[in-house]
This record gives C-alpha cells, structure tokens and sequence, in this order.
C-alpha cells in the first residue's frame, strides 16, 4: 500500500486548472464534476447519464464535506467557478487515488482467498504503470476497478460463506453505477454458483435471485436518475453506445483491429505484468481445482476482453477492469514457487517500477502546453493570430482562457469565460486556411495530427502547413508509455499529461 502510494502521489496534480486555462487538461475530467455542479444548485441529478452516478456523487460528496463554503459560493455567482472547477477537480483525482489504493487492498484478500499468493497480487497492481496513471485521473474507470476486486473477491469467499455471494451481487451492482459496462461483473457471482457443487441446486437458484436483486438495488440505490429522468438517462446512454460502436475517426482506422490494440497496450503499458497475470490466471483455471474458483474469474476476464475488443473506440482506459484480474494471474503464479516463475515476475515488476518512476518524474515537470503559451506570448506580436485545428481544448496551448473544446465553448456560461490572448483562427484541416491571409502562427498537437496521417486523411493540410510555415519550437516531454517507443503510437490517454507540441510561424515572406 506504501509502495502503490508512493508511485501515485508524484504528479497527482498535474495541468489542474489554473490562471491560463478554466479546464483541466484531460479532456474528461470536468464531466465528473458534473455531480458537484448540480448539488451547489439544489439539484441531486447531476445531468450527465453517459455513465451511472455513483463515482460521480462520491466526487460530490468530496467537494462538499471538503469545501461547503465553495459549494455555496458556486451557488450564488459563476465568478467562483474557476476556483471551484480547480479544487474540485484536485478533490475528483483525490476520489480516484483512494478507490485505486483500495483495489491493491482488495486484490491482496481476493488473491488469498483463491489460493493465490496475496502479496504478489499486491504488488503487481501497485507496480502497474496504467493503473499508477490513471489514479491520477478523475474519471470513473479506478474506481470501476475497484468494484471489480470487490466482487471477485466476495464471489471467491462466497464458496465458505455462501451469504457473500448477495454481496458479490451489490459490487457488482455498484460497478454498474460507476460505468454500466461494470454490469458484466454479475457473471462472477452467477458462475460460481452454477459450478459450486457445496449447495443444493434449489438453494444456489435462490443465491443467484437474491445475487441479481442485490445487484439491481445497489445500483437503483447509488444512481436513482438514471430511473427517475429515463428519458434524459435513454438519450445519453444511446449516445455512449452509438459512440462505441461507431468509433472516433481517424483513430479506429489507425487501429483497426481491437483485440491487437489492446493485447499491445495490456502488455506495454504494464510492463508485461498484465500479460503474465491473464496467462496465470487461465493456468489456474485450466487446472481445475476441486472448487472451480478460478472458473469465475476466468470467465469474466473473457467477457471484459471481448466487450473491448469489439469497441470501435480505442483507449488504454478499458482495460482497467481487467487489471485486478490480471494481477490475481500474478499472485497465482508466485504462490506456485517455482525459481522460474519468481524470476519472471520478479524482473516484471523491476521494469514496471522503472516506468512508474518515469511517469513521476514526467508529471512533475513544467507542463508542455503551458510552456508553448509562454512560449507563443514572448515571440508573437500582440496583434497577431495563432491557428489550431481544433478549437482550444487538451490538446494544445490555452490561447483562449475558456479550453473546454467545441461542447463547453459554445455553452453561454462557459463562453462567458472567454479571453483570447492572440486572435484566434480555427482552421480544420483545411488547407484554404493556411498560406497568404492565413494565421501568423500554428500550434499542433500530437492528437490533432497523429492519426490523420496514418490514416492517410487531409493529405493537402499537412502538404499546406509544410510548406507554409516552419516550427519554432517543439515539446516531446518523454512519453508515458515508457517501454513503447513514440513510433507505437500510444493511446491518446498515455498523452494526457505530456502532450507533444509544435509552434510554428508563416515561413519568411509570407506574413508579416
């Protein structure tokens, strides 16, 4: 738990809203304090059903016991809202750590109640470098993981002490109302009961009925609203699972295959660790115990890697559910105490702890996008214009203090806050836009161009800025998948927090 801590706490407060920008700089992080927006108001809806309410109440929850007198600021004028949006969003992170070091604590005891080396499990999600990343993030998917280990491990206790199984039943209901993809987590109590041969088959059916109505009730109970406003709840859940299945372009076609883009990253952005843990973790199942306890977590590893592979839309982030899982493989494999299965996971965790201690050292450094404002500010006129393909969001520098991306800029409370430091010239990927009367200057992120040119897409943009304009300055900042080098294309939420940045300017003769 030290050690998870420890490889946690660097860098927690990264690109926090600040002077120069309103919103953080990871682009999801305001949507989960959508929750303490509405109770400053009075409302206990939080109006964002995308996901279920329950990681966004306890941010809620957090902000207000932590600051009632910012609460009530926010409620009575939208000038405390940039002070609100950066304590509560520190708070948010702050909600994720805690649920992130709880899940280490959770796998320990599902490992030892499996048969499993509990330390080992321990160790191998502390030392996981996606998990360490996204503990500093405030969104749902650290604590998505911790319903997971909740609910493996009642499910693995439930065999000696069958009342568990209801238990297992209301993690995974909670996991639900963290993201409702968590409610495939029900099929590791429904499993285990289909295959525990301890109880009469009458009671293990009352089991499974009081499993499924715990669940259901957990999540009625923890994310009222996505009843009660159906109708609000249907539009925003149809959206999400449009979104899945569509995919985001460019992205889904530079990666048009799931299952490899995921085995990369469970492999890369673990160190190995994740790998060696599934494989684990299917050995024990294949094994066979007297008591099939593997069975169930095998089974719902499946489930979840198959539910992301055929997602058309491609982040590191969902693989978090499986990572407890994994790090059960981990503890299974070192309770087998064989020399070459210890050396294996042992050199594992040495390389994954080098990349959880790069990770801290990259967060604590100035942050790109902050030095390319600064940078910009200096070298520009103040009457000249700076172009970006996408409006000002976490992909560049904040020349407009309102970098919410398109969805909050056009909203009238947050366009209130809008203050350009340089005219700002939104091109697409129009090449019209460049050249004679285009902007003096151009600022390029890495997301804004990476996948449109492995795509193959807007071809005569990238021609028009090559030819129009020079880079002045340029912000690599390392990068966070550590093992995987820049030509592996990492997922964009490895980016986040150290986002590579181009400044360029009209070459000489074209501007003024």
């Amino acid at each position: 738990m030290a050690l998870a801590l420890a490889l946690r706490l660097p860098g927690l407060f990264w690109g926090l809203p600040g002077p120069t920008h309103l919103f953080s700089y990871h682009p999801d992080e305001f949507h989960s304090l959508r929750g303490a927006l509405s109770f400053a108001q009075g409302d206990l809806n939080p109006h964002f059903l995308n996901y279920g309410c329950l990681y966004l109440y306890a941010v809620a929850g957090t902000c207000a016991a932590a600051h009632p007198s910012l609460m009530a600021a926010v409620a009575q004028t939208p000038a405390a809202l940039p002070r609100a949006l950066r304590t509560w969003t520190a708070d948010a992170r702050l909600v994720s750590l805690v649920a992130g070091l709880a899940t280490v604590a959770a796998v320990a005891l599902a490992a030892q109640a499996l048969g499993g080396h509990g330390l080992w499990a321990a160790l191998a999600l502390a030392l996981m470098p996606l998990h360490s990343l996204h503990c500093r993030y405030a969104t749902v998917d650290v604590t998505l993981a911790l319903f997971v280990a909740l609910a493996v491990w009642a499910t693995a206790r439930g065999q000696a002490r069958p009342a568990l199984y209801v238990w297992a039943g209301v993690f995974a209901g909670l996991a639900a109302s963290t993201k409702y993809t968590g409610a495939v987590v029900l099929a590791a109590p429904l499993v285990a009961l289909a295959v525990d041969g301890g109880l009469p088959a009458g009671r293990r059916a009352g089991l499974a009925a009081a499993c499924a109505g715990a669940a259901l009730l957990a999540f009625a109970v923890t994310s009222p609203y996505v009843l009660l406003a159906w109708q609000e709840a249907g539009r925003d859940v149809l959206f999400e699972m449009r979104h899945m299945r569509v995919g985001e372009s460019p992205a889904r076609e530079a990666e048009p295959w799931g299952p490899w883009f995921h085995l990369k990253w469970l492999t890369l952005g673990t160190g190995g660790l994740a790998l060696a843990g599934l494989i684990g973790m299917a050995m024990a199942a294949a094994a066979g115990d007297r008591e099939r306890r593997w069975l169930p977590v095998a089974v719902l590893a499946a489930i979840l890697v198959v539910m992301i592979s055929a997602t058309g839309v491609r982040y590191a982030r969902y693989e978090l559910p499986l990572l407890p899982l994994a790090a059960l493989g981990v503890g299974w494999l070192g309770a087998l105490g064989r020399r070459g299965a210890t050396a294996v996971l042992t050199a594992l965790m040495a390389l994954a702890a080098v990349h959880c201690v790069t990770i801290c050292v990259q967060l604590t450094r100035p942050d790109s996008r902050d030095l390319a404002l600064r940078e910009l500010v200096q070298r520009s006129e103040a009457d000249q214009s700076v172009g970006m393909p996408w409006q000002p969001w976490f992909q560049g520098p904040p020349v407009d203090y309102c970098n919410g991306g398109e969805a909050l800029r056009r909203n009238p409370l947050w366009a209130g806050f809008s203050r350009e430091l340089r005219q700002l010239v939104v091109t697409g990927y129009d090449a019209g836009a460049l050249g004679d009367g285009g902007p003096d200057w151009f600022s390029l992120g890495e997301v804004e161009d990476r996948d449109f040119r492995r795509a193959g897409q807007a071809t005569p943009f990238w021609q028009a800025l090559e030819a129009h304009y020079e880079v002045v300055a340029e912000w690599h900042q390392g990068s966070l998948a550590g093992l995987a080098p820049r030509a592996l294309n990492p997922p964009q939420d490895w980016l986040y927090p150290v986002m590579p940045l181009k400044l360029m300017r009209q070459r000489s003769g074209l501007s003024g």
